[in-house]
């Protein structure tokens, strides 16, 4: 792990910008005086802008607009927002087990177990009527 080590600088040194005389200051700072005639200086300063310059400001300004109304459109991040949890209506302790609800229907086919009930049952009747089943077949 990296330590930044910040020394103090030794008394007398004159690093100090508040004992510097107004030969040592920046240039920004030198001679400006006051506040109140910092201020009068800053409003002399300004004139009216140019016409490229209102048009650049004016299309730095329509950008910035742009884009907040976009981010205005799609609502607040919501990245790390945690994820809502639907409120459980019944409490775990009254819900039921949901392998006791009835069973479903399932479709059974009970045609072979008709036909060898009937197969059983053949008597006199029911071999003269398969004859003539087969006999209406045939004559088709």
């Amino acid at each position: 792990m990296k330590v930044k080590v910040v020394r103090k600088p030794k008394a007398g040194t004159g690093t100090d910008d508040s004992a510097a005389p107004e030969s040592k200051r920046p240039a920004s700072l030198a001679g400006k005086g006051t506040l109140l005639a910092q201020k009068e200086a800053a409003q002399a300063n300004k004139a009216p802008l140019t016409k490229a310059e209102r048009q650049a400001r004016n299309r730095r300004l329509a950008a910035k607009f742009r884009e907040e109304e976009l981010r205005k459109a799609f609502g607040n991040s919501r990245d790390w927002v945690p994820k809502r949890r639907k409120v459980d209506l019944i409490p775990e302790e009254y819900r039921q087990d949901e392998l006791e609800v009835a069973p479903t229907r399932k479709r059974i086919s009970k045609v072979d177990s008709n036909v060898q009930k009937l197969a059983k049952r053949a008597g006199g009747k029911f071999a003269e009527t398969m004859s003539k089943a087969l006999s209406n077949l045939t004559s088709r």
